[in-house]
């Protein structure tokens, strides 16, 4: 994992609304350190300095991430996702080395219209 991105100063998604007013709050997953870091492919200690350093100098896009936070407890998931408001982990984002990301925010869990997301 990277070093937190200069510019990230703890924006969180949503963070100008009012929690309990105007959405339901929830417990969220940790961003950083629930899981095992990935250890990625097997790089001499010259080619992981070389891929650290172009993610941290570089322009990197990717074209396809799911960047959303979930809740903690996912039996939560459903009312989660019907309050419409699914946070982006900026947290992690600024960890990742990734500049921008493509995000087709919601699709596929969309449901705040009916059950089925792909209305």
């Amino acid at each position: 994992m990277l070093e937190k991105a200069d510019r990230y100063a703890g924006y969180t998604a949503y963070d100008y609304l009012e929690a309990g007013k105007d959405y339901r709050q929830f417990r969220y997953a940790k961003q950083i350190g629930r899981v095992p870091a990935y250890e990625g492919l097997t790089l001499s200690a010259s080619e992981k300095e070389r891929a650290e350093r172009l993610l941290r100098e570089e322009t990197v896009i990717s074209l396809h991430e799911h960047v959303q936070v979930f809740p903690d407890d996912m039996g939560e998931l459903r009312d989660h996702i019907r309050q419409g408001r699914e946070p982006t982990g900026y947290e992690g984002l600024a960890h990742s080395g990734l500049t921008a990301v493509f995000d087709n925010g919601m699709d596929g869990t969309c449901c705040i219209s009916s059950d089925a997301g792909w209305k």
